[in-house]
């Protein structure tokens, strides 16, 4: 006697289930495959970018260090003769200079009389590897301001004073004279900023160098040489950066005052050929 068997409505039920749960489970496994990738591809992507970072940040750091070298060597148009002339271009900025914004060093600067004795029958001295640029005059023939040379903006060449006090053997210090140069900033440890450096004279008939930062306009360097209000300068710079940093710096050359162009220029002016013991420059 054959016995029915029923099949139960729950038990159909769930075994037509089973294929659909079956293609589910097949569609979130390749789902999760691709996430996975994705994860794995991303964090390559990631991975490659940090080092990507690192590698510019290191560049960075090179090319600041670059264009301090550069702003330290500073212009092209310098004097070559420079570092055997005058005794006030060299000295090292690490000496215990005053902290006083305003302060100045009492130290005069010698007569040219007793610098060194000219020999009035030499030839003028011609300076090597410097070319002076040409700049544009009008129509009286007047030089027309500011002159850009390398990096160095020109603002005013000044009036000569032919008192032995504002010239030497080797420069001209106009009363007047003012250029603009960019250099580290003292307050400021990432970044650089516009410096004016003029040259004034004080109630005793003496030259009085000052420097003026852009980004700090209430700190006026104030020195009797431009070797010290330059040196004043590298040295609130360096300070601010935590550095040891020995050198020495002419301040000449960060005024402007060694470049052929100026020079040339400053020669020009009226009271140049008063100057007694000058060493005429041919340029």
């Amino acid at each position: 006697m054959m016995e029915n068997r029923t099949e139960s409505p729950m038990l159909s039920l769930i075994s037509g289930s089973l294929p659909n749960n079956n293609k589910q489970g097949e569609a979130l496994e390749s789902t999760l495959q691709q996430l996975l990738e994705k994860n794995t591809a991303l964090t390559t992507q990631l991975e490659k970018a940090l080092v990507k970072i690192s590698r510019l940040r290191k560049q960075r750091g090179v090319l600041l260090d670059v264009i301090v070298k550069v702003n330290t060597n500073d212009e092209a148009y310098h004097d070559d003769d420079e570092n055997d002339e005058d005794v006030d271009d060299d000295i090292d900025i690490s000496s215990d200079l005053s902290d006083d914004e305003e302060s100045r060093i009492i130290e005069p600067i010698e007569p040219v009389s007793k610098r060194r004795k000219v020999n009035h029958s030499q030839q003028p001295k011609r300076q090597r590897g410097t070319k002076p640029i040409q700049v544009p005059k009008d129509e009286s023939g007047n030089y027309i301001f500011p002159v850009q040379i390398g990096r160095t903006l020109l603002l005013s060449l000044g009036t000569i004073i032919p008192n032995e006090n504002f010239y030497n053997q080797n420069y001209i210090f106009p009363v007047g004279y003012s250029i603009q140069r960019t250099y580290k900033s003292m307050v400021n440890e990432d970044s650089f900023t516009n410096y004016t450096c003029s040259i004034e004279k004080d109630p005793f008939d003496k030259p009085i160098f000052c420097i003026q930062a852009e980004d700090a306009p209430d700190i006026i360097i104030q020195k009797n040489t431009p070797t010290a209000a330059w040196s004043e300068v590298l040295k609130r710079s360096n300070e601010l950066r935590k550095k040891e940093f020995k050198n020495t710096v002419s301040g000449p050359e960060y005024y402007g005052l060694s470049f052929a162009t100026i020079k040339k220029m400053i020669q020009e002016l009226p009271g140049a050929e008063e100057c007694v013991g000058y060493q005429w420059v041919d340029i």
